[in-house]
């Protein structure tokens, strides 16, 4: 599509207020038993909709979205002898409708009704049907969707019975330790905290023995040193090697060491331990400092200022803060974090002078031999790099529902699978992380997945903008450690699917079962989307979740025993995924998901 929009099909644009004959109505049916269901107006009066619970066991009454019926596959057109049939005193579906769909069979349908005043119109429609029924009256085209089977909650008990979730191979203290407090993140938080406290208190003893041992320049460096590693464990290249190295690892190396390895994705563990390491350093740092220079104004100003930026940037990215205020432990992770920069570069200068001016030495050699002034250059380069790759990405948009789009992004090059990449209206303030799916057959661009999931999705979805800043290199994300697996089962809920999308198209050959949960996947993702799912895997277990919510735990334990799937990848919500990792290595089954760390 040249243009930034994809325009609205001709359903969503044909319905009109005429009054020499019968409105166009859009609508949706679910069906199972054929009784009669009351129409659910929504945007409209000329649009109706009812949702089906799945091809085989529906039920209907519950509201859908006028353009949340794509993808059909069949059509059947029906007549109506009689306009006011066509909404009913009582809001009932007319018995032509219902007899229509009973012959189709249980299903969900979409009922297109068009004027039966426009002769031309119902010859085109009539076509399109082998049961027409002439009459003088409307018209209904009933738009079957493809036949997909579905989990059904008995297939789920069924499912889930034959491989029963056992308990927990060991006591719930052990798990809770083990899997949750001591987790991958914490391990790695605690290995590099840790090692730095232990030399933090080594210099301190030493200083103790040696007066003098322990100054501020040691002090300094140490601070630089941990900033930088902090900067370097989210920058996208180097995050994109450590991942790089794992899916190297042979599927001959045992699978305990491809499990332990498969957790790269926990390095933000090293991003927190050096950044709180980096505050306990800045403390030596500034009274060593003002020890040195007890009467430099300037100092004390950037040792205030410096030290209340480290309070805030820690104070905001304790998890529970963090989830409730969002937007300011953003804005204060960017620009308390270029503060701090800027003030540990004033100070390093002011102590550059203060010492040339006091030992007769050019500043500028004093500053070339402090080992600070290195590690800064890295931490400014590794700050500036991302923006350096700021563009304004154009796009496709592909409404698929009412809740939930996709972008079909311009881009210079084909993406590589399995990498994310953020997206923003305005990247000086914020910036959204998505999955991208690669374009199939090499071709340029990649596409994103977007749901109703805050502020700003809600705003994409129904008023999305003309153009979208890209800020960074896409990033590799934690679906592309099914690479080191002989067989992986893929677990995902709703928009999850896109990650899941980027691998198997990149690697339709992969060992994958595939295991999805999603409202109505049908009609909310569409025909594309769910054929690339079956394509991929022709045995994929889609669960429509309004048939009631499942137990995931169990029915993820169950897809991986019937698979034998080596380990489980799910992208969902923070919340279930953490749930369902945590039930999975308690019973000794290696599972991954991504985590909300940054």
């Amino acid at each position: 599509m040249d243009s930034d929009y994809a325009a609205p099909s001709e359903a969503y644009t044909q319905a009109h207020d005429g009054n020499e004959c019968a409105p166009t109505c859009d609508a949706t049916y679910a069906h199972s038993d054929f009784e009669d269901v009351p129409l659910s107006p929504i945007a409209h009066s000329n649009n109706y909709a009812l949702e089906s619970s799945s091809p085989r066991d529906l039920e209907a009454g519950e509201v859908l979205a006028e353009n949340d019926h794509a993808g059909a596959s069949s059509a059947n057109t029906i007549d109506v002898s009689d306009d006011a049939e066509l909404v009913e005193a009582n809001g009932q579906i007319p018995a032509e409708v219902l007899s229509s769909l009973e012959s189709l069979g249980a299903g969900l349908h979409h009922v297109n009704v068009t004027c039966a005043d426009d002769s031309e119109k119902n010859s085109e429609m009539t076509k399109t049907s082998e049961e027409t029924k002439r009459s003088s009256g409307s018209k209904f085209e009933v738009e079957s969707f493809d036949s997909m089977q579905l989990l059904l909650p008995e297939d789920v008990k069924q499912l889930t019975a034959k491989y029963t979730m056992p308990a927990p191979k060991q006591s719930e203290r052990y798990n809770k330790l083990r899997y949750g407090f001591f987790s991958a993140y914490r391990r790695l938080f605690s290995v590099f905290f840790l090692a730095n406290i232990i030399l933090m208190c080594t210099f301190g003893a030493l200083s103790n023995i040696r007066p003098g041992f322990f100054t501020y320049q040691h002090a300094g460096t140490a601070v630089a040193v941990n900033v930088f590693v902090t900067s370097l464990a989210r920058h996208e290249h180097f995050i994109n090697l450590l991942f790089k190295i794992v899916i190297s690892i042979p599927h001959s190396a045992p699978l305990s060491f491809r499990r332990h390895a498969s957790k790269i994705y926990s390095f933000g563990g090293v991003h927190s331990g050096c950044g709180v390491s980096a505050f306990l350093w800045y403390i030596c740092y500034a009274t060593l400092l003002l020890t040195a220079f007890p009467e430099n104004a300037g100092l004390i100003a950037t040792v205030s200022i410096m030290t209340a930026c480290f309070i805030v940037l820690i104070v905001l990215s304790y998890p529970p803060i963090r989830s409730l205020h969002h937007n300011s432990w953003e804005w204060s992770h960017r620009f308390a974090g270029w503060v701090a920069v800027a003030v540990f570069w004033a100070q390093i200068l002011l102590v550059s002078f203060s010492v040339g001016h006091t030992e007769s030495i050019n500043p500028g050699i004093v500053l070339i031999t402090t080992p600070a002034f290195y590690f800064l250059c890295a931490i400014m380069y590794l700050l500036i790099y991302p923006w350096l790759r700021l563009r304004r990405r154009t796009y496709d948009i592909e409404k698929i529902s009412n809740h939930s789009v996709r972008l079909w992004v311009h881009h210079d090059t084909h993406m590589a699978t399995c990498r994310g990449t953020r997206l923003a209206t305005n990247p000086l303030l914020e910036n959204h992380g998505f999955a991208t799916i690669p374009n199939e057959n090499g071709a340029r661009g990649y596409s994103v997945l977007i749901a109703k999931n805050g502020d700003w999705t809600t705003k994409i979805v129904e008023d999305p903008p003309r153009y979208l800043w890209q800020r960074g290199a896409p990033t590799t994300g934690v679906a592309s450690v099914s690479l080191v697996f002989k067989k992986v089962l893929c677990v995902c809920t709703g928009t999850g699917i896109g990650p899941i999308l980027s691998f198997i198209q990149a690697h339709p050959e992969w060992n994958c079962r595939i295991l999805w949960t999603a409202r109505m996947p049908q009609v909310s993702f569409g025909s594309a989307i769910m054929g690339a799912v079956t394509k991929s895997d022709p045995n994929a277990l889609i669960y429509d979740t309004a048939n009631g919510r499942c137990d995931m735990s169990a029915l993820t334990y169950a897809a991986a025993k019937e698979s034998e799937a080596e380990a489980v990848i799910i992208i969902s919500n923070p919340k279930l995924t953490k749930q369902v990792v945590y039930d999975m290595e308690c019973r000794g089954v290696a599972a991954f998901g991504a985590i909300w760390d940054s």
